[in-house]
């Protein structure tokens, strides 16, 4: 019985013990020391931060000037592909338009295939698929195969 209250005893002691003053003199020192180191902690995080987004302003100067490129890029086949079709004036697609097909075909064959496209393009579908027809098949597949390059549909949509 006496060993169990001797053990009592001492287990009310000890924590006792851990709220003397040497304990609450070692929370004062970390205390002062966090006091002391908060500033210089503050700034590195600053500085920290400060060199993450000089880091992302950089990744987002490469991608704007990525995206220009590709705009250019973009502009220039726009370009291309409006000179493309400018080729052809209207009066001359009217000309090919009220030509017989066969007749159309054969003086068509003559030309570069990107006008004779471009022709064919303007026409209304019907009259441009016949003269197709009539053209001789090393033609018509070249000239189709502009038309197909060029990213329009005989109805004059993009697609």
């Amino acid at each position: 019985m006496r060993v169990a209250l001797l053990i009592s005893a001492v287990l009310v002691v000890v924590p006792a013990a851990a709220q003397t003053p040497t304990a609450k003199l070692a929370t004062s020192e970390a205390e002062r020391f966090c006091a002391g180191i908060i500033d210089e902690a503050r700034e590195r995080r600053y500085s920290i931060k400060q060199q993450e987004l000089e880091q992302l302003g950089e990744k987002i100067a490469v991608s704007v000037e990525a995206l220009k490129a590709r705009q250019a890029e973009y502009e220039s086949w726009v370009k291309r592909r409006d000179d493309f079709m400018a080729q052809a004036s209207q009066t001359l697609v009217d000309i090919y338009t009220n030509m017989r097909p066969d007749a159309a075909a054969v003086r068509l064959e003559r030309l570069n295939d990107s006008l004779v496209a471009s022709i064919l393009m303007k026409m209304p579908v019907k009259g441009a698929s016949t003269i197709l027809n009539e053209m001789k098949s090393k033609k018509a597949a070249a000239v189709t195969a502009v038309i197909a390059a060029s990213g329009q549909s005989k109805t004059g949509k993009r697609s």
